[in-house]
Parts: C-alpha cells; sequence; structure tokens
C-alpha cells in the first residue's frame, strides 16, 4: 500500500502575527518493513526504540 504524492503543512501563526518567527519542520520518511526489520534486529540485540 503506497501513500505517496503530494502532502501540505499549515502552520497557524494567529496568536503572533507580526512578530519575527523561526518554524522548523523535520520530517522523518520511513519504510515499514525496514522499521519491522530494523525493531527486529534490536530485539535480538536485547536493545530498545521510544518515541
Amino acid at each position: 500500500n503506497s501513500s505517496g504524492g503530494y502532502y501540505s503543512v499549515c502552520i497557524d501563526n494567529q496568536f503572533s502575527r507580526f512578530a519575527g518567527k523561526l518554524v522548523n519542520l523535520y520530517l522523518t520518511v520511513v519504510r515499514p518493513e525496514k522499521l519491522d526489520a530494523f525493531t527486529k534486529e534490536l530485539e535480538e540485540m536485547d536493545l530498545s526504540v521510544a518515541n
């Protein structure tokens, strides 16, 4: 199942319209089958990763 394509992000600025600001946006793309393999490998080494 693929969900590729174009995505949009809306950042609300209603509380500080006139003040300067810096917005950092970080995106991470992970293929589920690669994540499953990585998780299994960590479990075999008796390690874990939490978000």
